[in-house]
């Protein structure tokens, strides 16, 4: 499976029919997750990203689970959560 960082350097813009694998692709998530609406509009909102900033990027700006990025530079959950709500 290609990621979205790789779809960037292969294609110029996204189509919907790749948003449409990326969103069947988080539906078939393995338990303990639960594919519900909150999940698919975050994981579908960061792979946009991943398109555009690339995996380093959105994994640093996203994600509290690396903890080498200090706590000035997570604006990026505040934007994502805010967008989500």
């Amino acid at each position: 499976m290609v990621t979205m960082a790789e779809l960037a350097e292969r294609v110029e813009r996204l189509t919907t029919e790749h948003l449409v694998v990326v969103v069947q692709t988080l539906v078939k998530s393995p338990p303990p997750v639960v594919a519900d609406e909150d999940f698919l509009t975050y994981g579908l909102a960061t792979e946009v990203l991943r398109f555009f900033f690339g995996n380093a990027w959105t994994n640093e700006n996203v994600f509290a689970m690396h903890k080498d990025v200090s706590p000035e530079h997570r604006c990026g959950v505040i934007c994502m959560w805010m967008i989500l709500m």
